[in-house]
C-alpha cells in the first residue's frame, strides 16, 4: 500500500508539474520559506532582500537593519540535507566542466532537482505516516481509502505534489509523523524516556514547520502527564519534562532566527502571539468553513466526513478524538480571526495542513462503520470533482484568490486539460519522478534495515536522557534571555524593490519600468507588517532609461501618492503624506514617455498633515 502511494505521487508529478518548473525560484510564501537556506548556507547571513526571490517587497525592514521574514524556518530544516547534497553535486559539476556553472547560489539545476525532489518526497513520507497512523485504529482497507480520500479529494494534493515549496507539505508530514508516533506509543507503552524524547522532537518540528500546529502536542502531553505512555497508573513528572525539553530543542532554530532578525527569540514576527495580526472580535468561523472563497468544507467535503468520524469516535477513542477535535477548534479560531481568513491565493483551506492526517484517521474510523463499496463510491466521486477543480485552479480557469462557486467550475469543464504537463519533460523532472518511483521500494527495505541498525535500548535510553537534560538547560537559558530582553518591533520601513510580474530576477533593487507596463506589489497594512497610519512614498534612483523625457507616478490602490517628471540624471522623488488604511493594498508604478529606471520605492512613517 505504501509503495502504491509513492508510485501515485510520481504519476501526479509527471501529469501535473511542467518540465520547466523551478521549485527554488518560486516567489511569495515559497520565496521566504526556502530563502533561509541560500541566506544562511550560501551567503552566511540573514539578509532576505537578495534571498527571498522575488519578493523583498512584502516585508518591512526591522530595527536590526534586515528584511523581515514572517515565515517558519521548519520547511528549510527538512530540505537542508538535499540542499547540502546539491551544493556538493554543483561543486563536482564545476570541477568536471572547468566552468563556473552551475552557480552555487541555491537557484541552479542541482538545487531544483534535489531540493525539489526532497519537497515531493516529504509529501510521500506524510502520506506513509498518515496511512500507518490510520491503520492503528481502523482496518487496512479503511485506512487506505481514507488516506487517498483526504489526499486526492482535499487540499493536500496541491501542496504535496503541485506546489510543495510553499511549506504546507512540511507541516503535513511533521504532523503525520507525530500522530503516528503518539498512537504507537499509546498502543505499546514503554517505561523508558526515549520515546517521549522522540515525541517531543517531532512536536518541536511540527511547531517549527507551522507554529500553531504545535498545538497537536496536546494529546501526547495529556498522555504523558497521566503516565499512560510509560505504562503507569499515576501522574508522571519525568515524561512531560522529557516531552517539553525535546520540543524546545527542536524549536531552537526558529528562536535563533527570531533573535537575529528581531532582537529577541520570542519576538512574534507578525504579532500573532500578541494578537495584533488577529481580530478576535470579528471571527469568520462560517466563512473559513463554508465560504466559496477557499472554505475548508465547501471546497473539500471529504474533510467534513473526517470531522464526523472523529466526533462519532469520541466514545471509543476518547483522548485521541477529543485532543484532535480540540486542535481543530483552536486552528479554526486562529484562521477565523486572521485578517486574511481566506488564505490569500490558496487551493482550499491550506492553513489546516496539520489537521489533514487527523482527518484521515477520522475518515478511516467512519469508513469502518459503513459498507466499503458505498464509501469508495462517495470518495471516488469527490476525488473526480476535486481533480477537475485542481486542474482548473492550476491553469487559471477559475480564480485563485476569490470565490469559486460550483457554477464557475461547471462553466470551464470543457476547457480543462486532462494531462496538462504529461508531454513537458526535462532532466530535472526526470529526477523527481525517478526518485519518487525509487521510494516505492523503501517500505519493503526499511523494516529489515531498521532491525540491523537499531541500537540497544539501554544505551539509547541513556543518550536520550542526557540529551533531554541538555535540552532543558538550553531551553532555560534561552527563556531567561528572552524575558530579560523582550526585543523590538519593526521599524516599519517598507522598501518595494521587487515588483510583480517579472519574468527574470532583477538586480537587487534596480528595475526598468516601461510605458504601459503593469508593475505592482501587494502591501499588507497590518500591525507587525506595516501598521495603518500616515506615510510618505519616495522613489530613489529615478532616471530616464534613454535620456528622453518621462513621467513617473506611484499609486496606492489607484490613488497617486508620488509623481514627477524624469530626465537623464538620477533623482529622488518624494510625495506628500497619505493615510494607509488597514488591509491589503496595491502599490503600482505607472510610466509615460520614455522607460524609467529606479532603485526602489520606500514607504516611511510620517506625521499627519496639519489641519486648519
Amino acid at each position: 500500500m505504501m509503495a502504491g502511494l509513492a508510485v501515485a505521487a510520481a504519476v501526479l508529478v509527471a501529469v501535473l508539474v511542467p518540465g520547466d518548473t523551478h521549485p527554488t525560484r518560486m516567489g511569495a510564501d515559497a520565496g521566504f520559506v526556502y530563502g533561509y537556506l541560500p541566506s544562511v548556507v550560501t551567503h552566511g547571513d540573514f539578509d532576505f532582500s537578495d534571498d527571498s526571490f522575488p519578493f523583498d517587497s512584502i516585508m518591512p525592514h526591522t530595527v536590526e537593519g534586515r528584511t523581515g521574514n514572517s515565515f517558519p524556518i521548519g520547511p528549510a530544516v527538512w530540505w537542508s540535507p538535499a540542499f547540502l547534497a546539491a551544493h556538493g553535486v554543483g561543486a563536482v559539476a564545476r570541477v568536471a566542466s572547468h566552468s563556473s556553472h552551475p552557480a552555487p547560489d541555491g537557484r541552479s539545476w542541482p538545487y531544483d532537482a534535489l531540493v525539489g525532489w526532497a519537497a515531493f518526497a516529504l509529501g510521500v513520507i506524510g502520506l506513509w505516516a498518515t496511512l500507518a497512523a490510520a491503520r492503528l485504529l481502523a482496518s487496512p482497507a479503511a485506512a487506505l481509502l481514507a488516506t487517498v480520500g483526504v489526499w486526492l479529494a482535499g487540499a493536500a494534493v496541491y501542496y504535496t505534489h503541485v506546489n510543495p515549496m510553499q511549506g504546507h507539505v512540511a507541516g503535513f508530514a511533521a504532523s503525520a509523523l507525530l500522530l503516528l508516533t503518539w498512537l504507537r506509543a499509546r498502543a505499546r507503552p514503554d517505561p523508558s524516556l526515549w520515546r517521549l524524547a522522540a515525541l517531543g522532537l517531532l512536536g518541536g518540528l511540527v511547531a517549527l514547520s507551522r507554529w500553531e500546529d504545535g498545538l497537536l502536542l496536546l494529546g501526547p502531553a495529556v498522555d504523558a502527564v497521566s503516565g499512560r505512555l510509560r505504562g503507569r497508573r499515576a501522574p508522571d513528572v519525568a515524561a512531560p519534562a522529557a516531552l517539553g525539553g525535546a520540543a524546545i530543542v527542536a524549536f531552537l532554530p526558529q528562536l535563533v532566527a527570531w533573535w537575529v532578525l528581531y532582537g529577541s527569540p520570542l519576538r512574534p514576527p507578525r504579532g500573532e502571539t500578541s494578537g495584533v495580526f488577529l481580530n478576535a472580535g470579528h471571527l469568520h468561523l462560517l466563512g473559513v468553513l463554508f465560504s466559496w472563497r477557499h472554505g475548508m468544507l465547501s471546497w473539500h467535503p471529504v474533510l467534513a466526513l473526517g470531522l464526523l468520524g472523529l466526533v462519532v469516535s469520541l466514545r471509543r477513542h476518547r483522548v485521541v478524538a477529543a485532543s484532535l477535535l480540540t486542535f481543530f477548534v483552536a486552528t479554526l479560531v486562529l484562521n477565523a480571526a486572521s485578517y486574511d481568513w481566506w488564505g490569500g491565493v490558496s487551493f482550499g483551506a491550506r492553513r489546516f495542513d496539520g489537521m489533514w492526517p487527523a482527518l484521515a484517521v477520522g475518515l478511516a474510523l467512519l469508513v469502518d462503520r459503513v459498507p466499503c463499496r458505498a464509501a469508495a463510491a462517495v470518495i471516488g466521486a469527490l476525488v473526480v470533482v476535486n481533480g477537475a477543480l485542481l486542474l482548473a485552479f492550476q491553469r487559471g480557469l477559475v480564480s485563485v484568490g476569490d470565490a469559486v462557486r460550483p457554477s464557475n467550475l461547471w462553466h470551464v469543464l470543457g476547457r480543462i486539460p486532462l494531462a496538462p504537463a504529461l508531454s513537458s519533460w526535462s532532466g530535472v523532472k526526470a529526477v523527481w519522478v525517478a526518485g519518487l518511483v525509487a521510494l516505492a521500494v523503501t517500505p519493503a527495505v526499511l523494516p529489515g534495515a531498521w532491525r540491523r541498525v537499531r541500537p540497544s535500548p539501554p544505551r539509547f535510553a541513556t543518550v536520550a536522557v542526557a540529551g533531554l537534560a541538555a535540552a532543558v538547560l538550553v531551553g532555560g537559558v534561552v527563556g531567561a534571555a528572552a524575558i530579560a530582553h523582550p526585543g523590538h518591533y519593526d521599524a516599519h520601513v517598507f522598501e518595494a524593490g521587487y515588483f510583480v510580474p517579472q519574468p527574470t530576477r532583477p538586480a537587487r533593487s534596480d528595475r526598468v519600468v516601461r510605458p504601459g507596463e503593469d508593475v505592482w506589489t501587494g502591501i499588507f497594512t497590518f500591525p507587525g507588517f506595516l501598521p495603518a497610519g500616515w506615510y510618505v512614498a519616495s522613489a530613489s534612483g529615478v532616471r530616464s532609461e534613454t535620456g528622453a523625457p518621462a513621467r513617473l507616478v506611484v499609486r496606492i490602490d489607484g490613488h497617486p501618492v508620488t509623481a514627477a517628471d524624469v530626465g537623464a540624471g538620477p533623482i529622488t522623488v518624494r510625495g506628500a503624506p497619505f493615510r494607509a488604511h488597514r488591509g491589503i493594498l496595491r502599490l503600482d508604478v505607472r510610466v509615460t514617455g520614455a522607460p524609467v529606471r529606479l532603485d526602489a520605492v520606500r514607504l516611511e512613517p510620517a506625521a499627519a498633515p496639519a489641519t486648519g
